[in-house]
C-alpha cells in the first residue's frame, strides 16, 4: 500500500509538472495572440559590384574578376577596364 505521504508527494509532483506545462503552452499562445513569434526571414539580398568596364551593377555570383577587377560579362573581360 501506498502511504498518505508518498501520494501527496506524488500528486505535489504532477502538479508541479503540470504547472511547468500550463506555464509553456500559455506563454506560447499568448506569444502567437500578439505576434510576438520569430520574425520572418527576410531574403538575402546578392552583393552587388559595378562592371570595370560598362559600369554596370551586377550580382558578385554572374560576373567574374580578371585581374582583380570585377566586369559583368566575358565580353567586357576581354575589352578590359574603361579608364575615362
Amino acid at each position: 500500500m501506498i502511504t498518505l505521504t508518498l501520494k501527496f508527494l506524488i500528486l505535489l509532483l504532477v502538479l508541479y509538472w503540470g504547472g511547468k506545462l500550463a506555464k509553456r503552452a500559455l506563454k506560447a499562445w499568448v506569444a502567437k495572440q500578439l505576434g510576438l513569434g520569430k520574425a520572418p526571414k527576410e531574403p538575402e539580398q546578392p552583393e552587388l559590384l559595378a562592371c570595370a568596364h560598362c559600369g554596370l551593377h551586377v550580382a558578385t555570383s554572374i560576373g567574374q574578376i580578371k585581374n582583380g577587377r570585377f566586369y559583368c560579362s566575358s565580353e567586357c573581360a576581354q575589352a578590359g577596364p574603361d579608364d575615362k
